[in-house]
């Protein structure tokens, strides 16, 4: 098991390292590729801890130019829940960004958002999809 985890994540670092070094011709490309890799990390606790700490790397490195997600101040919380429902690539994106907003609410530097406004939309996205962290969604939970 140990073996597969770490070919696990030597994918992702081989996808991540052909990304960085993308002409802008093939970036897109490579961020498809990288996007399936999160999705097969963000499957285990240690692939969602390791996707934690690349988070903020991945965002400096331009791995959301050109999305949605690009700009957090402009995220809809109320959008999540059919992002991540929609499936890959959509929900990779998704993933990631709410990993690279709990970096920055933890202290990673960020020149696109607050620490603060980062927790506020954190917040927000979690009231709005309590559904996903509860199982039996009622008044009394």
């Amino acid at each position: 098991m140990e073996i597969a985890e770490h070919k696990l994540f030597q994918n992702f670092e081989t996808s991540f390292e052909d990304f960085k070094t993308a002409s802008d011709l093939t970036r897109k490309d490579k961020a498809a590729k990288l996007a399936s890799q999160i999705d097969i990390l963000a499957l285990t606790r240690d692939g969602l801890t390791y996707l934690y700490r690349k988070s903020p790397e991945l965002d400096q490195m331009g791995f959301f130019k050109g999305t949605s997600w690009d700009n957090p101040n402009k995220l809809v919380p109320t959008l999540v829940k059919g992002t991540l429902q929609a499936g890959h690539p959509t929900s990779s994106f998704e993933i990631l960004s709410e990993l690279r907003l709990l970096s920055y609410v933890n202290g990673a530097p960020s020149d696109k958002i607050s620490r603060e406004e980062a927790n506020t939309l954190l917040e927000e996205i979690l009231v709005h999809n309590l559904e996903f962290a509860l199982n039996d969604l009622s008044e009394d939970t």
